[in-house]
């Protein structure tokens, strides 16, 4: 493999000869913000009283690909394109398919499946967790901040002022049935 540009949060390589790419992150623990206790708990197929299922399984390989696919050109286009152009370096052709090598440690792909036994609805999650300290979602605080808002009126916001004022505002309207009404 030949290394195209290596950061301290991930590497670019590419095989010679071809025109794909692969992104490789850390695989060392201490590089990822997971925690391999968040996995989903629910992985076996078990009926509820209405004869449903609601359990997760881990992704078929295709799945797993196809999201590797799809992140790595996401990473590629916002991410290392930016790192190579900032270091000056040039590719001689365009990658035809770029690809997340690996996920982080302790990061897992599942599939949700719920609902009717044969023919579950299937949603796909990434589980890991992303740190409060990169500013974006954190499972614990929205996880708390979900039951405190349950807790105070079953979930809905709260209405703001500028809502309420909108809400009781009058619309003038202009009657136009009697246009056509001889004075």
């Amino acid at each position: 493999m030949e290394c195209i540009i290596r950061t301290p949060h991930y590497q670019a390589v590419r095989r010679p000869q071809t025109k794909t790419l692969f992104i490789v992150l850390p695989t060392d623990e201490a590089m990822s913000d997971a925690d391999p206790d968040r996995a989903p708990a629910r992985r076996v197929p078990v009926r509820d009283e209405r004869g449903l299922v609601n359990y997760y399984e881990e992704v078929e390989q295709d799945i797993d690909r196809l999201w590797r696919e799809r992140l790595g050109k996401y990473l590629y286009d916002f991410v290392v394109k930016n790192d190579m152009a900032r270091q000056g370096i040039q590719l001689p052709c365009q990658p035809d398919k770029v690809f997340l090598a690996n996920f982080p440690a302790h990061y897992t792909l599942w599939v949700h499946k719920k609902g009717d036994p044969h023919d579950p609805r299937k949603d796909h999650y990434l589980y890991g967790e992303i740190s409060s300290a990169f500013g974006r979602y954190h499972p614990s605080r929205r996880d708390r901040d979900k039951k405190d808002r349950d807790k105070g009126g079953g979930g809905k916001r709260p209405r703001t002022k500028a809502s309420r004022a909108a809400a009781s505002t009058t619309i003038p309207f202009k009657d136009y049935t009697k246009l056509n009404t001889a004075s």
